[in-house]
This record gives structure tokens, C-alpha cells and sequence, in this order.
């Protein structure tokens, strides 16, 4: 009787946040290097891992944060993350990260910014500061030296 061998599926297991952040910041290089995921389901899985490490990490410096928050009635318009102090802090931030600023993408062609000022003139309506960072810039200092001057 011939037996097969057991399949294996790889498990991260992160000692510290540290670890989490790296990874994270790792898949978010090569995105913008202009490497593909294989299917839409991995880009689906490594961006919500990569929200999910931020929020967690921003918890870490004691700010609190919400990811992909729809803020507008009849619009379907998501800010990336909303960074306050704890839950309900009056001061809020709407923290956008705008991808594909080097590769003239959404962000950067000309209807696309159009499209962006209105929704962050909204923002500002809904009494929120907006701060805009590349993905690189998601996880570092700078990003949390500028949150945290705001916020607490």
C-alpha cells in the first residue's frame, strides 16, 4: 500500500510586530517595483494583510485605526484608514495611501486627481485632517511622527 505524503501549507508565524511590518513592507516594495500577483485573489490577500498589519501597528503607538471606511452617503468612496486616538477622539485623520505615483497612475492623470480633491473636500466636511503618504512611506517614521503630531 503506497502512502502519500501530507501537503503542506506554509504558516508565518511572527515573533513581533516587527516582523509583521517587514513583511508588509516587503510585499508593498515590489508593488511598487511593478511586480503582479499571480491571481486577483493574492493581491486581494497581500493588501488586506498589509491593512491589517498597519492598524495593528498603529495600535502599537497607541493611536487607533480603522481600515477602508466608507464615509460618504451615495458616494462609494473608501479612505484607506481613519487614525485617531481611541474610537470616538473627535480628532480624526482620513490617512490616504496613493499608489502608482512614479508610473502616471490614477492618482496622477488628470481626471483621477480631479476625482481625489473632491473626495478629500468631503473629507474635510466630514471634519477629518487628510494626510497622503506613498506606500513606502505606510510604515515609517515619518508617517507616525506626523499621525501622532496630530493626533495626540
Amino acid at each position: 500500500m503506497k502512502t502519500s505524503k501530507p501537503k503542506y501549507i506554509p504558516v508565518f508565524n511572527f515573533s513581533t510586530v516587527d516582523d509583521t511590518v517587514a513583511l508588509a513592507n516587503a510585499l508593498l516594495n515590489l508593488e511598487s517595483k511593478g511586480y503582479k500577483y499571480s491571481s486577483d485573489k493574492y493581491k486581494a490577500e497581500a493588501r488586506e494583510f498589509v491593512r491589517t498589519t498597519f492598524v495593528q501597528y498603529i495600535a502599537s503607538y497607541g493611536m487607533y485605526a480603522v481600515a477602508e471606511v466608507k464615509f460618504s452617503k451615495g458616494r462609494r468612496w473608501r479612505i484607506d484608514y481613519v487614525v485617531s486616538k481611541e474610537d470616538k477622539s473627535p480628532v480624526r485623520v482620513a490617512l490616504e495611501v496613493e499608489g502608482g505615483v512614479w508610473s502616471f497612475g490614477r492618482h496622477t492623470r488628470g481626471s483621477g486627481f480631479v476625482k481625489d480633491m473632491e473626495k478629500y473636500n468631503e473629507v474635510a466636511r466630514n471634519k477629518m485632517f487628510v494626510v497622503r503618504v506613498t506606500p513606502l512611506q505606510l510604515f515609517t517614521e515619518y508617517t507616525i511622527n506626523l499621525l501622532k503630531d496630530i493626533i495626540l
